[in-house]
């Protein structure tokens, strides 16, 4: 198994809940998140949240697509996942905001990918590491640039 579960942790300026709202709203993804060419709602719960959805990543020249499914928790503004199918063996992972300060939250992502081949740790720990503060910078700007 080549996967290793990695988190980060970073201070988004905007409530918890706009940062909730930003990382729940899975088919904006491409405009902000540079990996993600294509996300797609295919299912939803009885609430209308997001139930499953589908994405498509740009990752070195190779396109990736897997499909994920989603837990919310809105009182403590997390956000978890499973994998369900695609070209990864699994994926999983959560997002949490918590208040720090007037304005402020301290965003943390957690993430579990198992690519279904071996990689070397080296390689999978700067893969994971570069990904992981790119998408957490992206999501920054993206709160961030809200009006």
């Amino acid at each position: 198994m080549s996967g290793k579960e990695l988190t980060r942790t970073i201070e988004i300026k905007g409530t918890p809940d706009k940062c909730y709202k930003k990382i729940c709203d899975f088919e904006s993804y491409p405009e902000w998140q540079s990996a993600i060419k294509y996300a797609k709602v295919l299912k939803k719960d009885t609430t209308g949240k997001p139930k499953s959805v589908e994405f498509k990543l740009s990752v070195m020249g190779r396109e990736i697509r897997y499909v994920l499914s989603y837990k919310y928790d809105e009182k403590k503004h997390a956000l978890s996942w499973g994998y369900v199918e695609g070209d990864v063996r699994d994926v999983k992972g959560s997002y949490t905001f918590e208040k720090a300060g007037k304005d402020m939250t301290l965003a943390t992502f957690t993430a579990y990918v198992d690519p279904g081949f071996w990689v070397p740790g080296p390689i999978i720990n700067t893969l994971n590491n570069v990904a992981m503060k790119k998408s957490m910078e992206e999501l920054k700007d993206a709160v961030e640039s809200q009006k």
